[in-house]
């Protein structure tokens, strides 16, 4: 069995407003927030759902975007069971809800178009479920590399992965930001369905990173690398990861969300009771003498032997006998 120890932190920047959020075991920044942080910590052996999006659509539709969907996932967290695999099915629900409560939003007609990046991770039974809609992202820390586990939801992507640009051209192209995928999208414009991967087998070790473009957009993978592999605890760790944006001149909000993955130490004091108690109990069974009397118990006290002088002088035969003549 695993444990985890994960933290949370956002910042305004150099916008008006901050319009991400994060959700971590049911907990989520208010709808008004410039910085806000949480942590938490956990085995494995009970579900741990998490998630980073970044809204859109104007000052006030993107903060209440991102403020919506993680509500609706906080919900969902609260009511995850045992089956791994029953609370993958939950996840992609809850994103699904998520959506419609948008949509419905919307069509209210009081805020105008808005949407939200996501990007979720569900970890139970040493296992790790994830998904992303739009270009927030995951990445993972294992033995000194990092892997980049999300593919960005752009059309700039789409003409990466179409072979019309390069990875290095993407990083300037002017599409490169251009969703194509994301919440708030209406069922009749396209029938949204959350990014599929293949789950994850935890290792000892690990150390994975969910945030916002206005993190990773400042701060390259070496960088990225170095701060998530740092020797300071979650929390100084992902606080560190958005004032390292920001110091790198990011002009975006800036969200971090840092999960660290080990061992679970097992309890010894049960351990350690349970011999005591067997100890004490053979101590017992050892001092007792045959037909129940206690060797602590008092006993007549014979006359010490004392030997004459010459019995003194004369030794044992069984310590002068001549073996020699056998």
């Amino acid at each position: 069995m695993k444990k985890y120890s994960c933290a949370a932190a956002t910042k305004t920047g150099r916008r008006q407003n901050n319009q991400d959020n994060y959700m971590l075991a049911g907990r989520f920044a208010p709808l008004e927030h410039g910085h806000s942080a949480d942590s938490c910590g956990g085995k494995t052996d009970k579900p741990f759902f998490a998630a980073v999006c970044d809204g859109m659509g104007g000052e006030a539709s993107g903060e209440r975007a991102s403020f919506e969907v993680c509500s609706v996932l906080a919900d969902a967290a609260g009511g995850l069971g045992d089956s791994f695999e029953a609370n993958k099915a939950a996840a992609g629900r809850a994103i699904l809800r998520a959506n419609e409560r948008i949509c419905d939003i919307m069509r209210g007609g009081d805020t105008g178009r808005m949407g939200s990046t996501l990007t979720a991770v569900l970890l139970q039974d040493d296992r790790l479920y994830y998904t992303n809609l739009g270009d927030s992202r995951i990445y993972l820390l294992r033995e000194g590399k990092l892997y980049q586990l999300t593919k960005d939801h752009t059309e700039g992507q789409t003409m990466v992965d179409a072979g019309i640009l390069t990875a290095e051209q993407l990083k300037t192209h002017p599409s490169r930001n251009k969703l194509s995928l994301h919440l708030g999208i209406f069922p009749e414009e396209v029938a949204l369905e959350p990014a599929e991967y293949a789950d994850l087998r935890l290792s000892d070790g690990d150390r994975f990173l969910l945030c916002s473009d206005g993190v990773y957009g400042a701060l390259g993978e070496e960088e990225l690398a170095s701060v998530l592999g740092g020797s300071e605890t979650a929390e100084e760790r992902a606080e560190k990861l958005v004032d390292r944006a920001y110091a790198n001149g990011s002009r975006d909000n800036m969200t971090a969300l840092v999960i660290d993955v080990s061992a679970a130490r097992k309890l010894l004091l049960p351990i350690i009771i349970a011999v005591g108690l067997i100890a004490a109990a053979a101590a017992v069974l050892l001092i007792r003498l045959p037909g129940g009397k206690n060797r602590w118990e008092s006993s007549p006290q014979k006359e010490p032997i004392t030997l004459s002088p010459e019995e003194s002088a004369q030794p044992s035969e069984t310590a002068s006998g001549d073996r020699g003549g056998e």
